[in-house]
């Protein structure tokens, strides 16, 4: 029995694009129900794709990429590290490979078996209690489960959207719920009346902005989102290769394809006042960093080099005069507050020392996945109302939470892949490919920028968002562009 995959794209796209516009509306899916929502689809689009690959004819080209097995490799071990530590091992294990966690059990567990040298025999060994290296299992289960959801969406992005329209229209979607965002986010910031969405209470504090309870989230959001929809910008369109002789058939095109740009600039311009007014210094500060990264690539690219350069000068401008317009004075007096450590920052900065502390403590395994909340509070070294549940640094806390062999292979396995994207782009001539990659890969730096002062990669609208960008752009890099010559009559054929 064989059948044609066509549907099963359609409906795996289409679960994408759901998540994609469900995640960050729903309060950026931090909530249980949000991110199981999430989880339970994604579980359902995996499926889809199993039965694909069962009852397919042709199997893809995707098995014979060697690009892919150095991504596998990596992001395998990672996952085995993880259920290694759920693992339930002897205390005498834990003792040798991880001295710290064997010494908190000590203190905390009062049946926890003292072990005064390593000389243990066998039955000794199997009446002991066991326990896993991770100091709160459930926070690692229900980790792992959301890296697993994020990956599987990463494969599921590589693996389906293979077409130059269904990367298009993945790319849109972005881009509407982007902007959709910017535009709830904007309204709702000049008539906020305490309550997101005018209705849902705080109960626990924050400084939200849209559907978001921390507007650096938000701002996280954005600086993935912006640089891929000017990417998508100055991608060619067919009035790039105008010509007079056959100007009768472009004028159609001409009008539709100017109002998508001024439609698209139109939108980059709310989507950049919205990312401004969240007053997120580390948002902001990523964003124009990847700014100056997409140009710099654009400028060593022909293929986008003068489109690049002009829309970038009009957005910056329009983005100026709006922000002018709204109120830039509350923008220029928080960024200069970058020049001063005021109290939050000061603050950060003791709970980035004290997370070195914890990787030094916790150097081999850490202390589990998810579990920086649990540990945390042991190593605070300064008086504060604030509760910090996480590092507000994404390197330091998996780190403390995997230690350096899951730092090593977490960052290794992004590493990978950049150096990918990066070699690919050097040899790619079709402007599709190279605009969409251009603007892919700035979300991605702008995003891993941002993680350095923030914790974006914990918030699932934000990760799953990376996620899908990094595939895609993945995707775009690697795509295989056939040109066929038609026929004059074919070419304008209606």
């Amino acid at each position: 029995m064989t059948i044609t995959s066509q549907p099963f794209d359609r409906n795996i796209e289409g679960g994408l694009c759901f998540i994609i516009f469900f995640s960050p509306f729903a309060f950026g899916s931090t909530q249980v129900w949000a991110y199981t929502i999430i989880e339970l689809v994604s579980i359902c689009l995996i499926t889809i794709w199993f039965i694909q690959r069962i009852f397919k004819k042709k199997k893809d080209k995707w098995n014979k990429s060697k690009s892919y097995p150095l991504i596998l490799i990596p992001i395998s071990l990672f996952i085995f590290l993880i259920l290694f530590q759920l693992l339930p091992v002897p205390p005498q294990f834990i003792q040798h490979i991880s001295p710290n966690t064997y010494k908190l059990y000590a203190q905390t567990l009062p049946d926890w078996p003292v072990l005064k040298d390593s000389r243990s025999t066998p039955l000794e060994l199997t009446t002991l209690k066991r326990r896993s290296l991770s100091i709160h299992s459930r926070a690692t289960s229900i980790e792992l489960i959301k890296i697993l959801t994020y990956i599987g969406i990463f494969f599921l992005v590589i693996t389906t959207i293979k077409t130059r329209q269904q990367i298009k229209r993945i790319v849109i979607m972005i881009i509407i719920t982007g902007f959709l965002l910017s535009l709830f986010g904007i309204f709702q910031y000049f008539t906020w009346n305490g309550k997101i969405y005018w209705f849902n209470e705080l109960t626990h504090g924050g400084t939200p902005f849209g559907p978001y309870v921390n507007k650096n989230h938000f701002a996280g959001y954005m600086v993935m989102v912006i640089p891929l929809a000017i990417g998508f910008l100055i991608s060619p369109s067919r009035i790039d290769n105008f010509e007079f002789g056959r100007s009768r058939y472009y004028l159609t095109d001409f009008e539709s394809q100017i109002s998508r740009n001024i439609l698209l600039v139109f939108m980059v311009i709310i989507m950049i006042a919205a990312l401004f007014l969240t007053l997120s210094r580390g948002g902001i500060m990523s964003f124009l960093l990847s700014m100056v990264f997409l140009t710099s690539l654009s400028l060593s690219s022909r293929r986008s080099k003068k489109k690049g350069t002009l829309f970038l000068i009009i957005i910056f401008t329009f983005s100026s005069l709006f922000l002018i317009w709204l109120g830039i004075d509350p923008i220029i007096d928080r960024l200069s507050t970058l020049k001063n450590t005021d109290k939050i920052g000061h603050q950060r900065l003791s709970v980035y020392r004290d997370t070195t502390q914890i990787i030094g403590d916790f150097p081999l395994l850490g202390t589990g996945l998810g579990t920086f909340k649990d540990i945390y509070p042991s190593y605070r070294t300064t008086e504060s109302t604030l509760t910090f549940n996480h590092a507000h640094n994404d390197y330091l806390e998996i780190l403390s939470d995997t230690g350096l062999l899951g730092g090593i292979l977490i960052i290794g396995a992004l590493l990978v892949i950049l150096v990918i994207i990066t070699k690919r782009l050097a040899n790619r001539r079709n402007p599709f490919v190279v605009s969409i990659t251009l603007g892919g890969i700035t979300g991605i730096v702008a995003m891993l920028f941002h993680s350095i002062a923030d914790f974006n990669m914990h918030i699932p609208a934000n990760a799953t968002m990376f996620c899908i960008i990094l595939a895609l752009t993945l995707t775009v890099v690697e795509m295989k562009t056939i040109r066929k010559r038609k026929s004059k009559k074919q070419h304008f054929k209606r």
